[in-house]
């Protein structure tokens, strides 16, 4: 996430003419948009696809210590819904990827 926290302006020439913007809006597009300075950027895929499916490691925010300091802080049974309200999140947001199919190869 370093690229994010670039704030430097940048003057872009788009299909309207010219602009200024920010690095880090220019790094958003490169990851986000499919065409760029009329470029057509690969397809990239989610991270939490890759994390289900090739073993990524689960991403470590910058903020995760600070919710961790206000949870310590907050009374515990508001501490335990808060829990358990990000533990549903959690579940609502998780992708189920079914089983692959075995295929039979002595049927032709």
């Amino acid at each position: 996430e370093p690229l994010y926290n670039d704030y430097r302006k940048l003057s872009y020439r788009g299909v309207s003419g010219w602009r200024e913007m920010h690095m880090d809006e220019f790094v958003d597009d490169l990851l986000r948009e499919e065409l760029v300075c009329d470029i057509a950027l690969p397809h990239l895929v989610k991270r939490s696809k890759l994390e289900e499916l090739k073993g990524f490691p689960l991403r470590k925010s910058v903020l995760d210590s600070e919710l961790d300091d206000v949870v310590d802080d907050l009374e515990p049974e508001v501490a335990e819904r808060l829990a358990q309200e990000i533990k549903r999140r959690a579940e609502i947001n998780t992708v189920k990827v079914p089983a692959p199919l075995e295929v039979d190869k002595n049927t032709s």
